[in-house]
């Protein structure tokens, strides 16, 4: 399953690089532990355009009017420092301040996708007061390209990148999308 699922062209999608890392780490310890003199490495060839992932904005950020939590400093920490994986935070510990923290830390063109306007709607209030920038909206078929944190319904995203009758609008979506560092999903069980 792990084969037609991830594991498409020889290629590897560079989310598993921290995953795949951790099963050769745990198969050379297996090894060892069987006597067995043999080790293996990975090798990773990133394909990624060298100039969009190291993309950085100079963008000055405000504080946030609190302390974080120990646990907040350590999730956000971990994030950057793995660069994929999944925050999980009960209701109320603080998922989103911990997202704002991320932005603020990677500093790159972000894109954050919710499945719900209303959500939507609150969490642009939001990150606006613990960013102190204007953040970009795209729901209801409305397309914003220009803002370094964008807020986006995978309604419109798949609108856009579906219309095949809008060329010019799919194509500058397309184009958007490849120039995305930070990828921000919320209610991540829904991503699929």
């Amino acid at each position: 399953d792990g084969k037609i699922n991830k594991y498409r062209n020889k290629k590897l999608p560079v989310a598993y690089v921290n995953d795949v890392i951790k099963l050769f780490i745990d198969y050379n310890d297996y090894l060892k532990r069987k006597d067995i003199n043999v080790r293996y490495q990975v090798k990773f060839i990133d394909e990624r355009n060298e100039n969009i992932v190291n993309a950085k904005f100079d963008t000055k950020f405000c504080d946030l009017p609190f302390d974080l939590r120990d646990y907040q400093i350590e999730s956000i920490d971990t994030m950057v420092k793995k660069k994929f994986g999944i925050l999980a935070l009960g209701t109320g510990l603080g998922k989103s301040v911990c997202a704002a923290e991320i932005i603020k830390k990677v500093n790159q063109r972000t894109l954050i996708v919710i499945n719900n306007i209303e959500l939507i709607r609150q969490t642009k209030a939001n990150f606006e007061k613990f960013l102190g920038i204007e953040i970009g909206e795209m729901t209801e078929g409305r397309t914003v390209t220009d803002k370094q944190v964008t807020i986006a319904s995978i309604q419109t995203i798949y609108a856009k990148l579906t219309h095949l009758d809008k060329v010019d609008k799919r194509r500058e979506m397309i184009t958007y999308l490849y120039n995305i560092n930070c990828l921000i999903f919320d209610e991540s069980q829904n991503v699929k």
